[in-house]
């Protein structure tokens, strides 16, 4: 049975964790997933040390070309009304692609998205942001 109810931003550490744990193809049958811009092109690679390279199997970019995930991007505008709400330190402890799925779901009017991470800064942030029940991990 897949959920189609919202669709799931994915955290980068929740795909690479999905690659080691050999469940990405199963979650992808599953759930309604979708990836922001920074976390697709820059957050969600995983260095290989036995091989020495990122493995095949995590090209977010390949999948978003097939068209099996979409690729979703904050505003400029967004992103800096989620920066606005907090101070420096906690500003500098999210990383940019967890800001940009803030900034997503922080600006959906309808309610229609989910943000799948394991960073407890970015879930703190959700819950500060009266964005709580958006949050999975």
């Amino acid at each position: 049975m897949r959920i189609r109810s919202k669709q799931v931003l994915l955290d980068a550490s929740v795909i690479i964790t999905a690659h080691e744990i050999d469940v990405w193809n199963a979650l992808l049958r599953e759930v309604d997933v979708a990836v922001t811009s920074i976390i697709a092109h820059d957050e969600s690679l995983f260095f290989s040390k036995e091989a020495g390279l990122v493995p095949a199997p995590i090209n977010i970019t390949a999948l978003i070309e097939q068209g099996a995930i979409p690729e979703l991007s904050a505003s400029v505008s967004d992103i800096e009304r989620v920066h606005a709400v907090f101070d420096e330190e906690l500003n500098m402890a999210l990383h940019d692609g967890e800001v940009e799925a803030i900034a997503i779901l922080y600006a959906d009017e309808s309610d229609s998205f989910l943000f799948c991470t394991s960073d407890k800064v970015a879930i703190r942030v959700l819950a500060m942001l009266g964005l709580s029940d958006s949050g999975v991990s």
